[in-house]
């Protein structure tokens, strides 16, 4: 058995292992030549048998905003074993090898949507949150329809196919107060054949104001009337103009569906954008949340953003990525985080990469993590600077990949 990355000469074998294990087609047959576009050679370790692929692993080439820092993220998905070659550790090694490929294309941090959360948190992944899922009867968005004198602007709505406006798309999300999008991927950096591949029956909808962009929805037209649903994949605005007038062109489907569905981040006060929040809805929650890791620590804490000035040395250790052993000194240099790696230093704390990662990304507090023996706190006096260093977040990251 060996582990290399998958060559243009591999790709029917990606497409007949990654269909098996998913809810995609699956056939024996020779793939359509369109159908490998999905698959970008570079993104994707292979085990082989021989030149036979057995197991494989995903790494998508990803920007994730961090606290406000966009940082390159490996996104891992498309892990995939076939049955007579499971229970033999395949995965794990892949697992091993894709952190090394992060490592080697200076993606400092990762997110995945676990297969099993058990698994990942083996590896160094935390479980943080996902979004939740809202159904309401378009009944409860009636008022959008109503006049609304106080909007006062040339508004227009503009209806595209999602294949077609990659660009666009990614560069209105860049233009975001993005404050409240903690975790958010991008995906400018996407192969244009997966976008399309992706993208294909999604529908995109522009609102603008004055001719600029203002808002805007990635959503997907299912069934019709009481069986049919507008399901809203995830939906930007600038402000509550904007998220007036989106909401408005949901309305406009009233005569279509029977109710819509978005999906919006978890901690949402939804009740304020529907006319009588007594009507029946529904919300769900997936009980598989997003998971994240550090891969490089000196990337993903540079330049983070703080309030409080303060120094820490610490002493971290993870199993997985060994780059990151050892002791570092964190410090505020104006209103940012500044992170140096030190040989000899005495340790205010001694910390493990899941609790590094935790305060990273908001999951867990310093007394958390001490609960969960993520972090033994040597100095208490540092105990404070971490906490406000490191508030608690939501991630809001509405794209599964």
């Amino acid at each position: 058995m060996n582990i290399r990355k998958i060559e243009d000469r591999d790709l029917e074998q990606v497409y007949k292992l990654h269909t098996y294990c998913t809810g995609r087609h699956w056939t024996d047959g020779v793939p359509a030549k369109d159908s490998l576009a999905f698959y970008t050679p570079d993104e994707i370790l292979g085990m082989f048998d021989d030149d036979k692929l057995v197991s494989m692993i995903r790494n998508y080439t990803f920007k994730q905003l961090v606290r406000g820092v966009i940082k390159n993220m490996g996104g891992v998905s498309h892990v995939a074993t076939f049955p007579e070659y499971r229970m033999c550790g395949y995965v794990k090694e892949l697992t091993k090898s894709v952190f090394n490929d992060m490592k080697d294309k200076k993606q400092s941090v990762s997110m995945l949507h676990p297969f099993k959360k058990s698994f990942y948190s083996e590896f160094g992944y935390v479980g943080a949150n996902d979004n939740i899922l809202v159904k309401v009867s378009f009944d409860a968005l009636s008022h959008y329809l109503k006049h609304v004198p106080n909007i006062d602007a040339i508004w227009k709505e503009e209806r595209e196919r999602a294949v077609d406006i990659q660009e666009e798309y990614e560069t209105f999300k860049y233009s975001l107060d993005l404050s409240n999008y903690h975790g958010l991927v991008f995906l400018d950096n996407m192969s244009n054949e997966y976008w399309v591949d992706d993208h294909e029956d999604v529908i995109v909808v522009f609102i603008k104001k004055d001719d600029e962009i203002v808002a805007t929805a990635k959503y997907l037209k299912i069934g019709y009337g009481e069986n049919g649903k507008l399901m809203v994949l995830e939906m930007f605005w600038k402000d509550i103009e904007s998220r007036f007038m989106i909401f408005r062109y949901f309305a406009k489907h009233t005569d279509q569906f029977s109710h819509i569905e978005m999906r919006i981040p978890f901690g949402t006060n939804f009740y304020t954008w529907l006319s009588d929040s007594s009507r029946p809805f529904e919300v769900k929650i997936n009980n598989r949340p997003w998971m994240v890791r550090i891969i490089d620590v000196l990337d993903a804490l540079r330049d983070i953003p703080v309030k409080t000035d303060g120094k820490v040395f610490l002493e971290l250790y993870d199993e997985y990525c060994k780059w990151n052993n050892g002791g570092y000194m964190l410090k505020t240099v104006g209103d940012k985080l500044k992170i140096t790696k030190l040989d000899n230093i005495i340790p205010q704390l001694r910390i493990d990469i899941r609790g590094l990662t935790s305060l990273l990304y908001g999951i867990y507090s310093v007394e958390e993590l001490e609960f969960k023996n993520w972090i033994n706190i040597i100095d208490n006096d540092i105990s404070e600077i971490l906490n406000d260093w490191f508030p608690k977040q939501l991630i809001n990251n509405p794209y599964y990949y």
